[in-house]
């Protein structure tokens, strides 16, 4: 497996790198083709990581935040029975090891788009947590 993350074709690609360093033309093709793949895998795997830490963080601050309990860990049983978020979860952390190339080449663009996902879908559920953890802390306190 080639290091960093994996492009279909990367092995042919650095094979012709190497053969081919006599000839500008066909190595400044090659160089181009290599970078137009790297651009092509976009930042899917780091949005997806990105959900899953989100959904991950608002069940933790919505269940811990009364002190960790036996019910908190029959909750997060319950909650990986739920299959939406135990392929949430799985998405998120089955191709870590692309992110790190995914964030190396991120154009003003792609960062943009993280930024707005963000945003858009992960901080609406985190605010609903906290939101949630202010309700029952104001009927604690009226009861």
């Amino acid at each position: 497996m080639a290091r960093g993350f994996d492009i279909p074709g990367r092995d042919i690609i650095r094979t012709l790198r190497r053969k081919t360093t006599k000839t500008p033309r066909v190595r400044k093709f090659i160089n181009k083709l290599f970078r137009r793949q790297i651009m092509e895998t976009g930042i899917k795997e780091t949005k997806e990581a990105i959900k899953a830490i989100c959904v991950a963080g608002a069940f933790t601050v919505e269940r811990l935040h009364d002190g960790l309990d036996l019910g908190d860990g029959l909750a997060l049983g319950r909650k990986l029975l739920n299959k939406e978020f135990r392929q949430t979860m799985i998405d998120g952390g089955e191709y870590v090891d692309r992110i790190p190339g995914e964030i190396k080449d991120l154009s003003s663009e792609e960062l943009s788009e993280i930024s707005d996902y963000f945003k858009e879908e992960c901080l609406p559920e985190i605010l609903a947590s906290i939101t949630n953890i202010q309700k029952s802390r104001a009927l604690k306190e009226t009861s």
